[in-house]
């Protein structure tokens, strides 16, 4: 089947707020800028609608949108436009977007003018799949990143005072790289900083050094189509000349009309236009990395030393933050593996365990039963005679019943069958009245909405995890009674654990090393189902844990 053309799929809207307390007036011209581009990014970034809010101190909020069916407002600018109306200037909160609940958001950091704090631009993609808007917002944020500039540059050219621009893009630089976690995103933004800085188009390749191949990961200043398309097909070829002298000297090369051709293929500069450009290696410790690539298309005049050397300096904080990138993946790399060995550690571990208390449930305890069942009958007959023997195999009977208990109990803890047979809410009122008997602390248990079988790993988690707090509450609480909720109502399980017991500190330094193994069992365990933990204790006030693992795709009743 045919796909469906643009006009009849389902697409995303984005929604953009950018504070302007700096610009009390807006010009038409800015407006008119504006819109201009709303309306080419429309269709290159493949959104339904796009609308852009800007904040004033001391004036309504101004309202400009795109859509490709001229719709008007959607139910979500409207519901932003009532909340704003309800009492928001553009000194109000950050984060607005977030009471509308987007798939996805993120905030760019914005300067007018010296003496302001930062401000911020809110993006927020609506009416899409996650990963969907993802990849748009990373895309969007070079929109949002545009138009911020677009304003900048209107307060700058009025004051005329091109430093502070430099000095603008410099501090949002940074602001970027140390606040946006997402590396391709900040790539899109600083291309796009570039990009406005020196009205020209910005392109990042990265160098596959085994291959020896570049990649564009990011490339902005044009909305055309066919560009775009251009870049796309340039993925795999060998780095141009241009590109290898800048990795090998580790300097910016400078690109003019006069010796463009020594530095690009011919075609590769008939396709973009190329005239005047400047290839900035990105450098990290190991070597280099890429290239930020800035050009003029069809411009006559040469970059500047100086603009070469603020984009070669805008091209080391790049390189430092795609670095730092690739640092915090490997960490996350190595996390991960750790995560799966501790899963398999407890895997085995509880293997072991449940292979331990099957054999002495079905063999040392049976022959120890038979044993009893014997001296019983024996000290019931006539085949002892004397009363002394009855007495003391009596004797034998109770010792072997008590060991029997003792071994059920031993094999309840190990690996309670119960839990296997059963499910996690018997086998924790099975423990509870075990544990009542033994430590005489008063237990309530509660489950709220309709009970139901969970996945086998993470009953046995959310039972460990309750052995572990009640063994707490013996050894350090001091407490008389506690308290335990099981609700299975919502998209995610809650347990939740409390005692009335003497509290402690959260201090880890001041916790002992076995009271700290406990907590980070439990915390352990919970991280292995994607879920959260949470505890809270106060001195004399008593504690609770709080443990949410995700329901998925459980199926509730």
């Amino acid at each position: 089947m045919d796909a469906l053309p643009a006009s009849h799929r389902k697409l995303a809207e984005l929604v953009i707020i950018c504070q302007v307390n700096a610009l009390n007036k807006l010009s038409q011209g800015l407006k008119t800028e504006l819109q201009q581009l709303l309306n080419i990014s429309i269709k290159f970034f493949d959104f339904s609608n796009i609308c852009l809010f800007l904040l004033r101190k001391n004036g309504s909020p101004l309202c400009l949108t795109a859509s490709r069916e001229n719709a008007g407002c959607t139910e979500i600018q409207q519901k932003l436009q009532q909340m704003l109306a309800a009492g928001s200037d553009g000194d109000g909160p950050v984060n607005r977007l977030e009471a509308l609940g987007p798939v996805k958001s993120t905030t760019l950091p914005v300067l007018l003018r010296p003496g302001d704090p930062m401000g911020v631009m809110e993006m927020g993609i609506f009416n899409s799949e996650p990963a969907t808007a993802e990849h748009l917002l990373i895309k969007a944020a070079s929109l949002g990143r545009h138009m911020a500039n677009i304003i900048q540059e209107s307060f700058i050219h009025k004051h005329k005072d091109r430093q502070l621009r430099k000095l603008a893009v410099w501090l949002e630089t940074i602001n970027t790289i140390s606040s946006t976690p997402d590396i391709r995103q900040v790539l899109h933004v600083v291309a796009q900083l570039a990009a406005d800085l020196f009205a020209a188009r910005t392109c990042i390749y990265l160098l596959d050094e085994r291959e020896q191949t570049i990649t564009s990961v990011a490339a902005v200043g044009s909305y055309d189509l066919e560009m775009k398309q251009k870049i796309k097909a340039l993925k795999g070829r060998p780095p141009f000349p241009g590109i290898k002298r800048a990795l090998k000297t580790r300097r910016p090369l400078l690109i003019t009309p006069q010796n463009i051709e020594q530095f690009l293929p011919r075609e590769v500069i008939t396709d973009f236009a190329y005239s005047s450009l400047v290839m900035a290696p990105l450098l990290s410790k190991k070597g280099s990395i890429g290239v930020m690539q800035v050009d003029r298309p069809g411009a006559l005049i040469a970059f500047t030393t100086e603009e070469a050397e603020i984009i070669f300096a805008l091209a080391r904080e790049t390189a430092i933050a795609l670095e730092n990138a690739r640092l915090v993946q490997v960490l996350a790399e190595k996390e991960q593996l750790l995560r799966r060995l501790l899963n398999k550690l407890i895997t085995v571990q509880e293997d072991e365990r449940k292979r331990i208390a099957y054999e002495l449930h079905d063999g040392i305890i049976q022959a120890l039963i038979a044993v009893w069942y014997r001296l019983q009958r024996l000290s019931a007959s006539d085949e002892i005679p004397l009363a002394g023997e009855r007495s003391e195999i009596s004797r034998l009977v109770g010792l072997i019943g008590e060991q029997i208990q003792d071994i059920r109990c031993l094999i309840q803890n190990m690996r309670p069958i119960t839990l296997d047979d059963y499910g996690l809410i018997p086998a924790i009122e099975f423990y509870i009245d075990n544990y009542k008997e033994i430590h005489h602390i008063s237990v309530d248990f509660k489950v709220i909405g309709e009970a139901y079988r969970l996945p086998p790993d993470i009953e046995l988690s959310l039972y460990r995890i309750l052995q572990e707090a009640l063994s707490n509450v013996v050894k350090h609480a001091q407490a008389t009674r506690a308290w335990i909720s099981l609700d299975m109502t919502g998209k995610e399980i809650l347990l939740t654990i409390s005692d009335n017991g003497s509290g402690f500190t959260l201090n880890r330094g001041k916790r002992k090393q076995q009271d700290r193994l406990g907590l980070a069992s439990m915390q352990e365990r919970t991280s292995l189902l994607g879920g959260t933990f949470a505890i809270h204790s106060e001195k004399e006030q008593g504690t609770t844990i709080t443990i949410r693992i995700p329901a998925g795709d459980i199926d509730m009743p």
